[in-house]
């Protein structure tokens, strides 16, 4: 597990990930999806209600011209497995009791 960027366009340049990894060092992976989900929960904030999201990913490739689907079922099954499993755990704690 670590931090993870994401933006609006797929980035397999090695130059382009060389240069964002100078300003966050602890970068482990690049994702697009997710950022369309981010926009969306901000823009939906409201003064009045936040709203939030859970996110959870696996890395497929290294963004470089070698990117391809191989992996992707597993990362999917690997990614909803931890979901679950943080969710049955953690969701009373995390969303209820701090209601």
């Amino acid at each position: 597990m670590g931090s993870m960027g994401c933006g609006s366009a797929v980035v397999a340049d090695a130059a382009m990930i060389e240069e964002i990894v100078l300003t966050e060092r602890k970068l482990l992976a690049l994702d697009m999806e997710s950022y369309a989900v981010a926009l969306a929960t901000s823009l939906s904030t409201t003064p009045t209600k936040r709203v939030e999201f859970f996110m959870v990913k696996s890395v497929v490739d290294f963004a470089n011209s070698l990117k391809g689907d191989t992996h992707h079922d597993y990362s999917c099954y690997v990614s909803a497995a931890f979901g679950k499993k943080f969710v049955d755990r953690y969701y009373r704690q995390l969303f209820l009791d701090n209601a």
